[in-house]
């Protein structure tokens, strides 16, 4: 993120009150292991697949795991609910840093965290497609 920054040449802005953003927004990931305990913890029969295949708000829920080809169980994991909540509160966290302007901030965020996403997605697939 700060190298996005960096590179756009954004002078109002410091590490620390990125790393702020950041952390306020990451919290928004302790919501589904909070509901994946919950929902575990009251469940009785459920195997180790289960709970490694089981995100709230996943598109992996929508089709079975078992069906699917193990490269593509990952990338359709990381599309959810929870990754686009935390776009949007790193974008509207970071606006009042870029001048109140949401379209601005949510370029930044989709060229620096998303990019990074796509990369580590495309490298955890390469790695199961080479040691499954």
């Amino acid at each position: 993120m700060y190298t996005g920054i960096l590179l756009l040449n954004i002078k109002n802005i410091s590490w620390s009150k990125i790393f702020g953003v950041v952390v306020i927004a990451d919290m928004i990931f302790l919501i589904p292991s909070i509901i994946k305990m919950a929902w575990f913890t009251f469940k009785s029969d459920y195997t180790l697949e289960d709970v490694q295949y089981f995100l709230p708000g996943s598109m992996l829920n929508i089709f079975d795991p078992k069906l699917l080809e193990p490269w593509l169980i990952y990338p359709i994991q990381s599309l959810n609910i929870w990754e686009l909540a935390f776009w949007i509160a790193l974008a509207v966290g970071l606006k009042k840093y870029l001048d109140g302007d949401f379209y601005r901030s949510m370029s930044l965020v989709a060229g620096t965290y998303g990019a990074g996403l796509v990369i580590w997605v495309v490298f955890v697939t390469f790695l199961t497609l080479n040691f499954t």
